[in-house]
C-alpha cells in the first residue's frame, strides 16, 4: 500500500514538473525579453544589434491556431543607425519585396506616427515566417517584426 501512494505521488510530481518547464518555456518566448529580440536579429542580418541599441517598446501575441508576432520599436546612436543601414543596404540576406504587417507591427508603428520610413528590409525566413526591419526618418529610430504563421 505504501508503494503505491508513493508511486501516485511520484507521477503526480513529474506531471507537475513537466507542465511548469512548459509553463516557464511558453512565458519566456512570449514575454520577447530583449535577449530574444537581439538574437532573433543576428539569426536575420547575420549581424549584432548595436550596443547602443534601447528597446523601447515590444509588443506580442498569439494564437490557437499557431500564429506568432513579435514587434519592436528600437532606438539606436545616429551613427549606429547609420552604419547598420549601410550595412544592411550591402548584405544579401535581406530584400523590400515581401510586404506584410500585424496589429502588432501597427500598434508600434503609432508610436512614430510623426515620422517617415527611411527605408525597409524583408525576408522570408522559413514556409510562412517573415521579419520587417524598418529605418525612420529621425535617423535613430527602427522597428523590427516577426511573424510565423
Amino acid at each position: 500500500m505504501i508503494y503505491k501512494g508513493s508511486r501516485k505521488k511520484i507521477v503526480w510530481l513529474l506531471l507537475a514538473i513537466i507542465l511548469g518547464f512548459f509553463v516557464y518555456k511558453t512565458y519566456t518566448f512570449f514575454s520577447s525579453d530583449d535577449s530574444f529580440i537581439k538574437q532573433e536579429f543576428k539569426e536575420v542580418t547575420g549581424v549584432n544589434l548595436p550596443k547602443s541599441a534601447k528597446i523601447l517598446n515590444v509588443e506580442t501575441s498569439s494564437s490557437s491556431r499557431g500564429n506568432f508576432c513579435t514587434a519592436a520599436l528600437i532606438e539606436l546612436g545616429t551613427n549606429d543607425y547609420i552604419s547598420l543601414l549601410h550595412t544592411l543596404k550591402t548584405s544579401d540576406k535581406l530584400n523590400d519585396s515581401i510586404e506584410f504587417g500585424s496589429i502588432e507591427l501597427t500598434r508600434i508603428q503609432n508610436k512614430v506616427r510623426n515620422q517617415s520610413i527611411s527605408f525597409k528590409f524583408t525576408k522570408e525566413l522559413l514556409t510562412r515566417k517573415y521579419y520587417l526591419i524598418e529605418f525612420y526618418s529621425d535617423k535613430k529610430t527602427i522597428i523590427i517584426e516577426n511573424i510565423w504563421f
